[in-house]
């Protein structure tokens, strides 16, 4: 009582086929193994780098002004800042605290200087209002050198 397809020799086909050979669980696990050894000794090469960078650092570190008090940091309170630091410990020239009101000043001593009365100076040059010298210049126009003359043709 055999019916048709039961038969594994009626299964096979010869024009089909599979690869025999598969990988193992064993070769699975050993791959996994090796990623996670080369992970770990990557990691503790790395860590062992930063340790020795920060050993060599602490032997070689200088402090930035040896004879300058060190100044202790303020005691830290409950819910409130530090207070402002002391400007005047640090020697001049400091960076620019105030870019505002330091370029608003500027601005002003230059509007003072290009709109004052006409004044002379020591080498005797005349300074006059900047819109009296643009409305000078052009009443009279710019001082202009004369042109070559074009040298004949031989």
């Amino acid at each position: 009582m055999h019916t048709e397809g039961n038969h594994p020799e009626e299964l096979h086909n010869p024009e089909v086929s599979f690869e025999r050979r598969d990988l193992g669980a064993r070769n699975i696990i050993l791959f996994f193994v090796i990623l996670f050894l080369a992970g770990a000794t990557v990691h503790l090469v790395i860590w062992g780098l930063y340790e020795g960078f920060v050993k060599v650092n602490q032997e070689h570190a200088t402090a930035p002004m040896p004879l300058a008090p060190k100044p202790s940091a303020p005691a830290p309170t409950l819910l409130q800042n530090t207070p402002p630091p002391d400007l005047n410990r640090w020697p001049e020239p400091r960076l620019q605290t105030d870019d505002e009101s330091d370029m608003a000043r500027f601005l002003w001593q230059e509007s003072q200087l290009l709109n004052a009365k006409p004044w002379q100076d020591q080498n005797g040059a005349v300074h006059i209002p900047i819109d009296e010298a643009m409305r000078l210049i052009a009443q009279k126009g710019l001082p202009a050198r004369p042109a070559p003359q074009a040298e004949p043709a031989k």
